[in-house]
């Protein structure tokens, strides 16, 4: 089974008391409030998802977030943009949204791993070799992972305009995920699950670094 990690999602953090040793960023903050767990668990019903399996990823490929950074300073660590949800992925590796990137020590290199969920579709067997293309994932797989993200979005306050790729996150130019991946199929799965939820506040057209 091939998985890979192409979806990132990304929201704010408050500002800083007093000045830090290097930088540190945050988004600003996009205006949408989590919901409850009652509204969420209304809305996974509602689009009819599959139940979650208890398969975590191994524990190689992620830690827990960091609230502080090596002088003690908060740096963003909430979900903002597939592990436990608490969880630090290690998927995005030298990565910014933007200008914004996250440093937990001062000669790290920028990271989204602090405050990113991913999200990984299984490839089509004629997609584990390293060509440019395959045959592409199916219209259940587009359902599932817009309503994923949808859930994501209403449970952390993430607006839609920070769903990104991992091609697009990556700053060592060595990634090119998604393959194959169609937009179009997967905006109209998530229209369809917002209108479902009455989520449409989560649909922002704009930027909103």
């Amino acid at each position: 089974m091939l998985l890979v990690p192409f979806l990132v999602l990304l929201s704010a953090c408050g500002p800083r008391a007093a000045k830090a040793p290097f930088p540190v960023q945050t988004l600003a903050d996009a205006g949408l409030k989590p919901l409850p767990a009652g509204k969420l668990a209304a809305c996974a019903a509602a689009l009819q998802l599959p139940p979650e399996w208890g398969r975590p990823a191994d524990a190689s490929n992620f830690g827990q977030r960091q609230a502080r950074d090596a002088f003690g300073w908060e740096v963003p660590h909430k979900p903002q943009l597939i592990v436990p949800d608490a969880g630090r992925a290690f998927g995005a590796g030298m990565a910014a949204f933007g200008d914004f990137t996250v440093r937990i020590r001062p000669a790290s290199v920028g990271s989204l791993n602090n405050v990113a969920l991913h999200l990984s579709l299984e490839s089509p067997t004629d997609g584990r070799g390293d060509g440019d293309a395959h045959s592409g994932y199916t219209l259940e797989q587009y359902r599932v992972a817009a309503g994923q993200v949808l859930l994501w979005q209403a449970a952390f306050g993430i607006p839609i305009s920070r769903l990104t790729t991992h091609e697009s996150v990556d700053r060592s130019h060595s990634r090119r995920d998604p393959r194959s991946f169609r937009w179009e199929a997967f905006d109209a799965a998530w229209r369809d699950a917002a209108q479902r939820c009455g989520f449409t506040a989560y649909d922002r057209g704009r930027a909103t670094l």
